[in-house]
């Protein structure tokens, strides 16, 4: 008899304490089914590692969450790393743990450290700023182009 669940992963209370419902999900089986969501649910280590390296069997390319891209327009692009399966995967998770190797990260942070120390300094000398776009929309506009080797120029079209 399959398990099923009446846990909601997107609620208030989950999200504030996930623990004791991955123990709920855990005790009630191996795979649970969550009506609410029409869905299937693994909560323990053992079958969701199985699941995660079985690309064939559960695809990541029509999508993660509850939309299924085979039956719905995605609602925003697909990721290119989570979203996707080898041998897309497997290409793109390759340049990504280059530019994302522990000594990469250690440049990066120097340098993000640096700048994020000249932006808050000027920040602070001018007295009062508006934090979203002074320093929210600022800083990663500055650090991740750069990062990454993009011009100046345009970056501003780079937020919403």
């Amino acid at each position: 008899m399959t398990a099923v669940s009446k846990v909601d992963p997107f609620s208030r209370e989950f999200l504030t304490n996930p623990y004791p419902f991955h123990e709920e999900l855990r005790e009630a089986g191996p795979v649970v089914r969550l009506d609410r969501y029409e869905i299937w649910a693994m909560a323990r280590h053992e079958e969701v590692r199985a699941c995660l390296m079985d690309w064939e069997t559960f695809c990541s390319s029509a999508g993660v969450g509850l939309s299924d891209f085979r039956k719905e327009t995605p609602w925003r692009p697909p990721s290119l790393i989570l979203e996707a399966d080898p041998p897309l995967h497997t290409r793109t998770r390759a340049v990504l743990t280059r530019i994302l190797s522990a000594a990469a990260m250690k440049k990066l942070w120097t340098t993000f450290e640096r700048d994020a120390i000249q932006l808050v300094d000027r920040l602070v000398e001018r007295g009062t700023f508006d934090a979203v776009r002074d320093l929210a929309e600022i800083y990663p506009l500055k650090v991740f182009p750069d990062a990454v080797g993009l011009e100046e120029e345009g970056r501003e079209n780079l937020l919403p």
